[in-house]
């Protein structure tokens, strides 16, 4: 019995180690399996976590791309004001907006309109066309906005023009943001408008103030008080994911608005079947960086797809041969326990098989070994460089921001050079603006002044304390005005810089020159950077934009003041041209007046002598046709100070016209000229009738004037209903077609030069032009052409009623009797008082019937 229970023992020992030995080799696989598992599930989750944060930056560019157009809007604004319906049309189709900017619904701009003015406003818009526009949803509130421009004009776009975004909590809260903030924001998911009748998907707004000054105030209460209204664009963010994201169908991707996964914040989440009831928590979150807001993107990979978590093949090499280790020790020692017998006799083949199989299956376990190892320092390798990757690809992106950052800041710096008072500011504002740009530790501007003297403005990142200040002002006197005329760059190393141009810490300087056009070397612009940093090739570029922005500006104040200057000059040429005239005709008619003052004693003396007679005739007729002339110009002087004197009464004009014409007919008959008048009954009108007289006897005197003898002059006086119809016809000379508008201009004639250029300075049809006028009537010229005689027509306002008031037309002239004389005049009395002294009392005009000269 012990014999036997030894042999079973002994026998179950060998079998119990077999089996031992085949569990211990397939536990060993299965340890081996899970360590590749896990192995792998890692590589594939830093990939995840790699795709997700490679996604959510280019959702932030494109959140970014996005701002930069609602601010190019808010630019608009602030270039134009107030741009037109047309203007906003085409300045959304340059963007191209399905192609190049997908996810956005349109651009868009919303007034701010107070609740008593909704409905001035939505008649001012339907006047524009758009009969069905108004502001909703109605009801009581205490601030609103509309909905005025918004392109793409589609049927869903159309639906929005009107809508009241204030109304709204989530919308108010974006849009109060963005107005006391001045920046770009977004509000929460929200239901887009457009989306009425169909599938709600779930859609944010982006907004931007706009201020009526054109630039962003200081304080929140300025901002406040000058907001014109927003810029916004809807966006869906379901439309910007799947333009970002593209035909990748390894991954499902969720977006959220906050941090957390609340369901109500969820703005997209694939459209997959079971993408609601997957399992999420293994997913990858990335915070997104959504301008003012901070959004959630959550990646998990799809199992079982071409990126799953599958073992590749060579993963599969380890555990299954630690498994097959197990099985040939299973089998060895099995074979051991049931062929004990056989081994006893075979007990040194197989020791010595044994023994070499050991040392083969050794060296194939070190050979593995080595192997693992390589593997495991490759992987070391690779998981470095991915870390070293992504941190350059972290720097880029933050140099990007940085880049946009200071481009937004570039674009605010030139909106504020406008408003700038002289050059002297706009150089200070360049001097600071670009050493905030650029981010550098101070700026000199340096520039000569008039007198040789250097004007310096500073500007610092450090507090400017009296010590700091003056330190900077001594440092600017080693730096050169002049120089090279283009951007250039020194560090302290150089030689051809003082020592003593380097406040202390810095040791790199950008000198850029400043120039107006080809104008000399205006000033020059020294930015100092510390010792341990230094200036990059893309802050030359900057501060070169920022350069010509400020000689723009100044450039444009220049030729703006120039303009100015030169109107002025030409107003006061004028106006001395005026006086001039008015004191030379006043010159010119003093001695007039003595000649024709003693011209009557001439004339009374000489009685019986027919030649000397003859004689004084002839000269009367030339000084009186020059002292006409004289008070044309007086006239045409009066006229130009607005000093024509009008003594408005009821007048008789068929009898004005009479005498017109009878005045003229002994000078027409001299010419051989005959003069026909037709008028109708009475006919009165308000007005002056001596200046009345004088305009029809000079249409009849340039009537006269140019036809020749044996030819007949025309006058019909007619009342046409409120209008009484004077005109004068002649069969002279014509009025070429070129010449019909330059007809009632002064020192104007048909014939200027020549043998046929008529007596006078032209100025009698302009004197009627002006005294017609003056009576709320209107002349007009025509003719057929050279030869085939003239045509001049009046119309004057009858007179009606027994009230007579002075019409409104006649505000531009004085209606005293008696206009104002230059002060030349009271001398040229005295000239004529003189010119009779030297006459006998009983010769002189003035003690006679007539008072001759006296009474000029």
């Amino acid at each position: 019995m012990g014999e036997f229970w030894h042999r079973i023992t002994e026998r179950s020992i060998g079998k119990s180690l077999a089996v031992f030995v085949l569990l211990l080799g397939l536990g060993a696989g299965f340890l081996v399996l899970r360590s590749e598992e896990a192995r792998v599930r890692e590589e594939y989750d830093a990939r995840t976590l790699e795709y997700a944060k490679a996604m959510a930056g280019r959702i932030e560019q494109r959140l970014v791309a996005y701002d930069m157009v609602l601010r190019a809007g808010a630019s608009l604004f602030a270039a134009t004001q107030a741009p037109t319906r047309a203007q906003w049309r085409a300045f959304v189709e340059a963007f191209d907006l399905g192609r190049s900017y997908a996810g956005l619904q349109g651009i868009a701009f919303a007034t701010v309109v107070q609740p008593e003015a909704i409905a001035a406003l939505e008649s001012e818009v339907r006047a524009e066309g758009l009969d069905s526009f108004r502001v909703w949803p109605s009801g009581p509130r205490v601030e609103s906005s509309a909905i005025l421009y918004i392109e793409p004009m589609n049927a869903a776009n159309a639906r929005a023009l009107g809508f009241d975004m204030l109304s709204n909590p989530d919308r108010r809260e974006a849009m109060h943001a963005s107005r006391d903030s001045g920046e770009t924001t977004l509000s929460r998911a929200v239901g887009l408008v457009q989306d009425t009748g169909r599938e709600q998907l779930a859609g944010v707004l982006m907004y931007r103030a706009v201020y009526a000054t054109g630039v962003i105030p200081q304080s929140v209460a300025a901002r406040r008080a000058a907001l014109q209204g927003w810029v916004y664009a809807p966006l869906r963010p379901a439309d910007l994911m799947r333009s970002v994201r593209g035909m990748d169908t390894t991954t499902l991707v969720r977006l959220y608005d906050t941090a957390s996964s609340d369901p109500r914040s969820l703005l997209y989440q694939d459209a997959d079947t079971a993408a609601a009831e997957r399992d999420w928590s293994g997913a990858m979150r990335v915070p997104v960086q959504a301008l003012d807001r901070r959004w959630t993107l959550e990646v998990i990979r799809v199992p079982g797809g071409a990126a799953g978590n599958r073992l590749p093949g060579r993963s599969w090499a380890l555990p299954a041969g630690v498994s097959l280790l197990g099985l040939l020790l299973f089998g060895v020692l099995w074979s051991m326990a049931t062929t004990r017998d056989r081994a006893h006799r075979l007990a040194e083949e197989m020791t010595a098989a044994l023994r070499r199989a050991n040392e083969e299956l050794d060296t194939r376990v070190r050979e593995r070994t080595e192997q693992l190892s390589a593997s495991n320092l490759q992987l070391r390798e690779e998981i470095v460089e991915r870390q070293r990757v992504e941190r350059e690809r972290s720097a880029s992106l933050e140099r990007e921001r940085a880049r946009a950052a200071q481009l937004r800041a570039l674009a605010d710096a030139g909106l504020a050079i406008p408003a700038l008072a002289d050059d002297q500011s706009r150089l200070e504002h360049l001097a600071d603006r670009a050493r905030q740009l650029v981010g550098c530790r101070h700026a000199l501007l340096l520039r000569e002044g008039a007198l040789g003297a250097r004007r310096i403005a500073v500007s610092s990142a450090d507090p400017m304390s009296f010590a700091n200040r003056r330190a900077l002002l001594e440092a600017s006197r080693y730096w050169m005005v002049g120089g090279e005329d283009r951007i250039a760059r020194v560090r302290i190393e150089s030689a051809a810089v003082d020592p003593r141009a380097w406040p202390e810490g810095c040791g790199d300087a950008m000198i850029v020159p400043i120039r107006i056009g080809n104008q000399p070397l205006l000033a020059r612009l020294v930015l100092l950077h510390a010792i341990d940093a230094g200036f990059v090739p893309e802050d030359e570029v900057i501060v070169h934009q920022l350069v010509l922005l400020v000689t723009a500006a100044m450039a444009t104040a220049e030729a703006v003041e120039r303009e100015r200057a030169a109107r002025l000059d030409a107003e006061s040429a004028n106006a001395s041209k005026d006086e001039f005239l008015a004191i030379v005709s006043h010159e010119l008619r003093t001695p007039l007046h003595a000649i024709l003052g003693w011209l009557q004693v001439l004339d009374r003396s000489m009685t019986g002598n027919g030649n000397v007679q003859r004689a004084a005739q002839v000269i009367r007729r030339n000084a009186e046709a020059q002292s006409r002339l004289i008070d044309d110009l007086l006239d045409l002087a009066r006229i130009e100070q607005g000093k024509l004197a009008l003594e408005l009464q009821r007048v008789r004009l068929d009898r004005v016209v009479r005498d017109a014409v009878e005045s003229q007919r002994q000078p027409a008959a001299a010419s051989g000229v005959s003069i026909e008048l037709q008028a109708d009954g009475p006919v009165e009108a308000l007005g002056d009738a001596i200046r009345l007289q004088q305009a029809v006897s000079n249409l009849l005197v340039n009537a006269v004037k140019f036809s020749k003898s044996g030819a007949r002059v025309s006058v019909r006086l007619q009342r046409d209903g409120q209008w009484l119809v004077l005109r004068v016809d002649d069969e002279g000379d014509g009025i070429e077609p070129e010449l019909l508008p330059y007809v009632f201009d002064r020192f104007r004639q048909g014939e200027s030069s020549g043998r046929s250029r008529k007596a006078g300075l032209g100025l009698g049809l302009a004197l009627v032009k002006h005294i017609v006028e003056a009576h709320g009537g209107q002349v007009a010229v025509h003719s057929e052409g050279k030869g085939r005689g003239a045509s001049f027509t009046v119309h004057l306002p009858a007179s009606a009623g027994q009230a007579i008031e002075s019409p409104a037309w006649l505000g531009f002239f004085d209606t005293v009797a008696s206009p104002d004389v230059p002060a030349t005049a009271s001398r040229n009395a005295t000239d004529d008082r003189d010119a009779f002294a030297a006459a006998p009392d009983e010769e002189c005009p003035a003690n006679g019937e007539d008072a001759g000269p006296g009474t000029g």
